[in-house]
């Protein structure tokens, strides 16, 4: 994983499949993160609790499932960008004040509870 720039820009590399639950957990230093297209799921509580993270930009792939909590707790959460995610657990997103823009495509098929 790689930051970069004084924005603090988390670039998940290409061929990473998975980020792995509590991975960046309370991590205060990320502001953005650009992942992957390879990137099939984001684990519970992955990115819970990050207070600077403003966005989550994923490049056009075949997400599989993104878990419960993984964004949650997040008060500078603006938007997220998960093309073509196929399964949100329905908590994925608690507790994110500012979050104004959720893009899921077409491919949603179930939401988790």
């Amino acid at each position: 994983m790689e930051e970069t720039g004084v924005d603090a820009t988390l670039r998940i590399p290409e061929g990473t499949t998975e980020i792995a639950q509590r991975q960046f957990m309370n991590n205060a230093a990320v502001k953005h993160v650009h992942a992957p297209r390879s990137l099939r799921i984001i684990y519970p509580q992955a990115f819970e609790n990050c207070p600077n993270l403003t966005t989550f930009v994923m490049e056009e792939g075949e997400l599989e499932r993104v878990g419960g909590w993984a964004f949650s707790n997040n008060p500078s959460l603006e938007m997220v960008v998960l093309p073509n995610v196929r399964d949100i657990n329905i908590n994925a997103f608690e507790k994110c004040p500012k979050l104004e823009s959720v893009i899921i495509g077409e491919r949603i098929f179930v939401l988790l509870g």
